[in-house]
């Protein structure tokens, strides 16, 4: 053996053993066992992460029913809150227009309940399907009633009630605006659309009187 086939002999001997990385690398890169596990381990926790990530995505997105759970909520706290504060207020117009707004808000709570029982075939309408539906909408109607009520001991629930119907009314309308564009059931979008009208009039009416 010459020293050439010696020398040839020692470094394979010697030489780490290697594995072909797999795929579009081809024979172009050559990795360690120990450098493919790692490569593995890792694209197998992105994998995990963008799964977790998809699927908390999707539980945090509302669907049609979770929009009209919410408008149900907030029609009836809406006019419960009248109910509470109509016979501290002053102004015989602002009392008449509050009036009206409960009875808008009394309708559209009745069709919303008929459509979670016949259209989504919800047996128990006053029920959320998300619970922090519920907590959502008692922590702003909560804030509603501080408001109303700090007024009321401070002699301003006239124009804070007027200020802040203006508030709940366009939110309202919003919320009602989400729900049509949504929805493909008519009989949902009809009434909607109507309660939309009756509370954008009302809406004007309250913004007026609360810039008086």
């Amino acid at each position: 053996m010459n020293n050439k086939d010696y020398l040839e002999q020692i470094a394979s001997e010697t030489r780490p053993l290697v594995a072909k990385a797999p795929g579009f690398f081809g024979d172009k890169l050559n990795l360690s066992m120990k450098q493919l596990k790692i490569i593995g381990i890792a694209v197998a926790a992105v994998i995990i992460v963008l799964f977790v990530a998809m699927i908390a995505g999707s539980g945090n997105k509302n669907s049609e029913r979770d929009y009209v759970d919410t408008a149900l909520l907030r029609t009836r706290d809406l006019s419960e809150v009248i109910d509470n504060y109509r016979t501290y207020i002053r102004s015989s117009e602002l009392r008449s227009m509050a009036m009206s707004l409960k009875s808008v808000l009394t309708e559209t709570n009745y069709n919303l309940t008929t459509s979670l029982t016949n259209d989504f075939g919800v047996k128990e309408p006053e029920k959320p399907n998300k619970e922090s539906t519920t907590t959502e909408e008692a922590a702003l109607i909560g804030e509603l009633n501080d408001s109303l009520e700090a007024a009321r001991l401070n002699a301003l629930l006239d124009r804070v009630f007027a200020r802040e119907y203006t508030y709940q009314i366009s939110l309202l309308i919003s919320l009602e605006t989400d729900i049509i564009n949504r929805t493909q059931k008519e009989s949902l979008k009809s009434n909607l659309t109507s309660s939309r009208t009756n509370l954008e009039t009302l809406h004007e009416q309250f913004d007026n009187f609360s810039a008086n």
